[in-house]
């Protein structure tokens, strides 16, 4: 909303604060909001268990619902009045956070999905990237210096210069530099000494052109993909295996074509390994259950 930036200058205070310097009071009682402003959505957390009739395991499913939206007015008596009756009606229903004054509702969220993200770091006096499927960037960041200081020759001093999310999957789990280390071998081990093609990552798009019996027309979708290759045939193969697994709903019912639009080197030194990725956030998991029955022993 741009158009309300001269607004936002105008009430801009002129003295240092921060978020947490407004004070915050956290209840369930409707009659201590009133005037109040509310910082946050009210929400409900309920848990339901069902029976998994694969395994005949007992599944908890927790249930998170938003009871009563944050506006950006105080709340006035008859808010107050419909508070009190979810109070008394709604299970689970969570504590309100209110304020002097209106604190508006910023909270920041992991990511929905898994995501590659990028990280450029910088460390023995080079310049590195790494790519790595993680559920924020803290868990990124920690990833990479975990897999970079034990696997990848990362020591010393660490910076990390930028990070972003890659916008596309990368297909397939291989180690480049595993690849590479087997060229390099072949050319020491038969005193060759011709140029080879080293295996890079590349980012390209593709397109499935096909036939929609149900609505009876041509139709075209596209799809970015981020590859492994060291010859221009085997990353346009690659590209369409990828196709081939991202649209097969299609390619299994109707006649299609499948062509490669564009291919673009991109710079990547490191994948860290879905199998790496797996066992770390399962370790994580096993550390913060760890932790928590250690709070609730003392």
């Amino acid at each position: 909303m741009k158009n309300n930036l001269d607004f936002v200058i105008k009430r801009r205070p002129k003295s240092f604060r921060r978020r947490k310097d407004i004070k915050v009071t956290e209840t369930s009682d409707p009659k201590q909001m009133l005037n109040k402003y509310l910082c946050q959505d009210i929400r409900s957390v309920t848990h339901e268990s069902f029976i998994d009739h694969d395994t005949g395991d007992t599944q908890i499913v927790t249930r998170t619902n938003i009871e009563y939206q944050a506006s950006n007015g105080p709340l006035d008596a008859t808010e107050v009045s419909r508070l009190q009756f979810l109070y008394t009606t709604v299970d689970g229903i969570q504590p309100a956070k209110v304020s002097d004054e209106r604190l508006p509702p910023c909270q920041l969220e992991e990511f929905s999905s898994t995501p590659v993200i990028i990280l450029k770091v910088h460390y023995n006096n080079e310049d590195y990237t790494y790519a790595v499927r993680a559920s924020s960037f803290f868990d990124a960041i920690d990833m990479v210096l975990d897999y970079g200081s034990l696997y990848c020759d990362m020591q010393d001093s660490v910076y990390i210069t930028s990070i972003k999310t890659l916008g596309c999957p990368i297909y397939g789990d291989q180690d480049k530099e595993e690849l590479n280390a087997e060229i390099r071998k072949e050319l020491t081990d038969n005193e060759q000494k011709v140029n080879p093609n080293w295996y890079s990552y590349y980012k390209a798009t593709g397109t499935i052109n096909y036939y929609d019996a149900e609505i009876g027309k041509q139709k075209t979708d596209h799809a970015t993909v981020v590859v492994l290759g060291n010859e221009a045939h085997s990353v346009e193969a690659a590209v369409l295996d990828y196709l081939i697994s991202r649209f097969d709903g299609i390619v299994d019912t109707c006649d299609y074509n499948l062509h490669v639009d564009k291919i673009s080197p991109i710079a990547i030194d490191w994948l860290v390994p879905d199998s790496y990725v797996q066992q770390w956030y399962k370790a994580k998991k096993a550390d913060q259950e760890s932790e928590q029955a250690d709070d609730s022993r003392s």
